[in-house]
């Protein structure tokens, strides 16, 4: 956390502070002299990471209500610029404070315009924080830090005036719905009890009256006065505050108070200069009076420590990825070395299973012979059941062909493609392949009755059947045609009833098998 420096002005002296932990820890009071103003400045050189916001106490502070047009952007600020210069001529430490717009007519907004009207005062305590070059967060004046936390002082009273003491003197501060209208300053000569009494009764009154004539308050209403005060001078206030019929008088305990805000100090006297400290840092008002210029550092800071909270994010990603990078990598391997166990553990098992097979003294061409027997084997077991089902299918078509007898043998096929017989076991050569196992199928099938005085209508019977069969797979031979055919002997169709054979007409085909 950064090095926070409260520098309360109260007119005349300026007093530096430190804030830690919600303590406020005075360091060193400086008068408005060459020897204060030196002494600031060693101060100033020996607080090198701290940020400085000035709190601001004096009577010479101006405060104007008034409405505005409701403008938004540029126009508003040129807007509220302009006033500021009608309102307060000669001083940059000027501000605009929203009080929210106007439920009825235009919903005009209404503003606070507030600064301080004593320049002169701040100027070389500011020359001097700048030539230091230390970050300014702001000038605050107590008004704007009361009015910061007015809602969580006293919130049972819509309207009321509050009354606090400190190094600068005597506060009154009237808010109307938790916001501030107008605050003044007395001073005090001697800040004892009785003083304190006499003058919280009296400036209470003009104050009053102050408020009457503005038509800030109604005249047949009693205005809450809270004053701000230690619990042990409560029992001596109580004697000088007299309620009328138009002030009436409470006490609020100030240590109550503090402990209630966080602040942990103990207050031993009814000096609230604390109290304003801890608010100022623990809630920074928004509003305050420092112009853009004297903010230059405070603004470079506010980027860097942006800067540096976007890096420590972006290092925290970085380092979450490569830890989720990390365990998956972690993981990885150890899927990698359970693999690596069980692909041992299964090469162990599948050779300790070599190992338990009989020994056997085998060549490898005596495996390759085995092999080709195995093959020829494989190739025998169809035997004729796929020349059977293609013979089938070509005959459902054909139902006039009547089948007499089905012959089926395995042939071996040479390289040259004549089929010889079938082969031994022991003649098959030895992994070269030269010799084909083919199955054979001789089908022995009449042709009907009625063709049978036509030759001619014989062969194409035949021949049809034989286109059907013909396919890649299948050979077709002729060994046994209906028709006797001779070169010298022509071909009839119609012949007479002398002519006409006997029976059916028969043939016979050879159905072979490409392997």
């Amino acid at each position: 956390m950064a090095d926070k420096r409260i520098l309360a002005f109260d007119g005349t002296n300026l007093t530096a502070s430190r804030w830690q932990k919600g303590q406020v820890l005075t360091d060193q009071v400086f008068t408005a002299d060459d020897l204060g103003y030196e002494s600031f400045s060693a101060y100033l050189a020996s607080a090198k990471e701290a940020l400085f916001y000035l709190l601001v106490d004096v009577s010479e502070e101006g405060f104007q209500l008034e409405t505005i047009p409701a403008v938004q952007g540029g126009d508003r600020a040129a807007l509220i610029k302009r006033r500021l210069g009608q309102f307060f001529f000669g001083t940059p430490f000027s501000l605009g404070h929203s009080l929210g717009r106007e439920k009825e007519g235009r919903r005009d907004e209404r503003m606070l315009f507030a600064a301080l009207t004593r320049p002169e005062a701040l100027t070389p305590w500011l020359e001097l924080i700048a030539q230091a070059n230390r970050p300014l967060a702001g000038i605050y004046s107590v008004p704007l830090v009361l009015a910061e936390n007015a809602k969580n002082m006293v919130s049972r009273h819509a309207q009321f005036l509050l009354v606090t003491l400190a190094a600068g003197g005597l506060r009154h501060t009237f808010f109307n719905e938790g916001q501030i209208q107008f605050s003044r300053l007395s001073q005090l000569t001697s800040h004892s009890q009785d003083e304190f009494a006499i003058s919280c009764a009296r400036e209470a009154t003009r104050t009053h009256q102050y408020l009457l004539g503005q038509r800030l308050i109604s005249r047949t209403e009693k205005l809450p006065t809270v004053v701000v005060a230690h619990t042990n001078d409560h029992a001596k206030l109580r004697t000088q505050f007299v309620d009328t019929d138009k002030l009436i008088f409470e006490l609020l305990g100030l240590d109550t108070l503090a402990t209630k805000l966080g602040l942990k100090a103990r207050l031993s006297d009814s000096h609230c200069d604390a109290l304003f400290a801890h608010q100022l840092i623990s809630r920074t008002p928004k509003a305050q009076f420092a112009p853009d210029a004297d903010r230059k550092l405070y603004r470079m800071s506010q980027i860097r420590a942006g800067l540096q909270t976007a890096t420590v994010i972006v290092l925290v990603g970085c380092l979450a990825v490569a830890g989720r990078f990390g365990l998956q990598w972690i993981e990885l391997r150890d899927t990698i070395t359970s693999t690596n166990a069980l692909a041992a553990a299964d090469t162990n098992r599948h050779q300790a299973l070599i190992n338990e097979l009989p020994k056997i003294k085998l060549t490898p061409d005596n495996l390759r012979a085995v092999i080709s027997k195995y093959q020829e084997i494989v190739q025998r077991s169809e035997g004729p059941t796929p020349l059977l089902a293609h013979l089938s299918n070509a005959l459902e078509s054909m139902p006039t062909i009547t089948l007499q007898k089905l012959d089926w043998a395995i042939a071996d096929r040479s390289n040259s493609g004549a089929p010889t017989s079938a082969p031994s076991p022991s003649s098959v050569p030895a992994g070269n392949g030269a010799t084909k196992v083919t199955t054979q199928l001789d089908v022995t099938a009449q042709l009907p009755i009625t063709v049978a005085a036509d030759q001619r209508q014989q062969i194409d019977l035949v021949e049809n059947l034989i286109s059907r069969l013909r396919t890649d797979g299948v050979e077709v031979t002729i060994i046994k045609s209906p028709v006797d055919i001779e070169s010298g002997k022509a071909l009839k169709r119609g012949s007479t009833d002398s002519d006409r054979p006997s029976g059916q007409p028969d043939f016979k085909i050879r159905l072979t098998s490409k392997q």
